[in-house]
């Protein structure tokens, strides 16, 4: 018998860094996620074995159990993380290190370097499959404030913050008439998301500066226009801007276009986005970036 466990993607439209100082941020799940197989053996080890969105195996390892000894690995960078995952389920349940002998599969729908959450899906997973709470697992495991493991949780889109050690996700419609218009870009490059939270933490956040990304994040909303929309993007950017002493990404890269763009998860990687018409998907791949969306095809 084959357990499978599945998670989706997700992405940050509003609230990127200020969403853990406890700004309410509008989060939406993407069509695109990873599942977690697991068939168990009587071997008495782990086999543990990744494959990418193109069906290519780029992580595996082979681990004794009870005690995680490595027998084999393919790439030591992500070893150190998938060992911490699971030694720290093991902490808060005990009984799970004695019912994994055999193999797991984990497939990603999305490119690695996309940005949508190959750890997220993945805590996720790990989670329901070892019968724990994802977000006691995450918090012993990530710096971050965890909207994307309730992304994963609700799979709908969601309004989430953070109240000290609480946190609150409330579920909410994300389909406005101007969705058609709004395209998602990647970059051609990822951030590291764990160093850009730990150089966030050192910059000082004003309570006023919560309240104001707090504010258009309601106001987006309720708007029914995109013209509306783009102030209140634009008016995010320049917040941000601010706060991290640089400059917005279409200043910076895009500074003759004619829409709105608004830089999604790291600063200034992954995804963009950015509203526009059908021109603008040219407009951008003649800039270099060939993967282009539109955010309705992208979105649950």
């Amino acid at each position: 018998m084959i357990e499978r466990y599945y998670s989706c993607g997700k992405l940050l439209i509003t609230g990127e860094y200020l969403v853990l100082h406890g700004a309410k941020s509008l989060a939406i799940p993407t069509k695109y996620g990873q599942s977690l197989e697991f068939q168990s053996n009587d071997s008495g080890k782990l086999k543990w074995q990744s494959f990418d969105h193109k069906g290519t195996l780029w992580f595996e390892t082979e681990l004794k159990l009870p005690n995680l000894k490595v027998i084999s690995v393919s790439n030591k960078t992500y070893l150190p993380f998938l060992l911490n995952l699971l030694k720290t389920i093991c902490q808060l349940n005990s009984d799970f290190i004695r019912k994994i002998s055999g193999r797991v599969q984990t497939y990603l729908e999305f490119d690695l370097s996309w940005g949508l959450g190959s750890s997220s899906t993945l805590i996720h997973n790990m989670a329901n499959w070892a019968k724990i709470n994802p977000f006691h697992l995450g918090k012993r495991t990530t710096s971050g404030s965890l909207y994307d493991l309730a992304v994963a949780q609700f799979k709908r889109p969601i309004i989430y913050q953070t109240f000290g050690r609480h946190r609150l996700s409330q579920t909410i419609e994300f389909n406005p008439s101007f969705l058609p218009f709004l395209y998602l870009i990647h970059l051609n490059k990822k951030q590291n998301t764990p160093r850009e939270i730990q150089k966030f933490k050192k910059i000082k956040v004003s309570n006023n500066d919560i309240k104001k990304i707090s504010e258009i994040t309601e106001k987006l909303l309720a708007c029914s226009e995109l013209i509306i929309f783009d102030n209140l993007i634009r008016h995010h950017e320049k917040l941000l801007s601010k706060i991290l002493a640089t400059e917005t990404i279409q200043s910076r890269l895009f500074d003759d276009y004619k829409g709105v763009i608004k830089s999604l998860g790291a600063w200034n990687g992954d995804f963009i986005m950015a509203s526009g018409n059908l021109d603008s998907i040219e407009y951008f791949k003649r800039k270099g970036y060939s993967t282009v969306f539109k955010l309705s095809d992208f979105v649950q």
